[in-house]
C-alpha cells in the first residue's frame, strides 16, 4: 500500500498528538483531545484550541485521510469476502467491517425495548362474541 503520509501536510508535535488522540478514541471530544495534547487543565482553553485545530486544513486533511483509509478497508473486506461460498469468509467480512466501524466511530449502542402485555383471555373472548 502506498504511504499517503508524504502527501499530507506536516503537523506540529502537539497537532499530531491531538489528531492521534481523536483517531485512538473516536468518541473523544476535541476538547478532551486538546486537554491531553496541549496539557491544559481548563476545558475552556482546550475548547478554544480544539475549535481552532478543527478548522486548520492540515488537521482536517489528516482526519479525512484516516476516515478514507477506514472506509476503503471496510469496502475491501466486504467486497473480497461477501461473495465467497465459504461461510467463514462471509463471517470474516462482517466481523472485519464491524470491527473497523467500531474502531472509527465507537461501539454502536443497541437499545432494546420490552413491552409487557397482559391480556385477560376471558375478556378477549368476550370481545370476539
Amino acid at each position: 500500500m502506498e504511504n499517503d503520509s508524504k502527501k499530507l501536510p506536516k503537523l506540529t508535535r502537539k497537532q499530531r498528538v491531538f489528531v492521534n488522540e481523536l483517531k485512538k478514541n473516536p468518541k473523544m471530544s476535541g476538547t478532551q483531545a486538546a486537554m491531553k495534547a496541549y496539557d491544559v487543565k481548563s476545558e475552556r482553553v482546550a475548547s478554544v484550541i480544539s475549535s481552532e485545530n478543527l478548522t486548520k486544513p492540515s488537521i482536517i486533511s489528516h482526519l479525512n485521510n484516516y476516515n478514507e483509509l477506514i472506509e476503503s478497508t471496510i469496502t475491501n473486506a466486504i467486497t473480497e469476502y461477501s461473495t465467497s461460498s465459504d461461510i467463514k469468509e462471509r463471517t470474516l467480512a462482517v466481523d472485519t467491517s464491524k470491527w473497523v466501524h467500531d474502531k472509527l466511530h465507537g461501539k454502536a449502542i443497541q437499545r432494546t425495548e420490552n413491552t409487557n402485555l397482559n391480556i385477560n383471555i376471558q375478556d378477549a373472548l368476550d370481545l370476539l362474541r
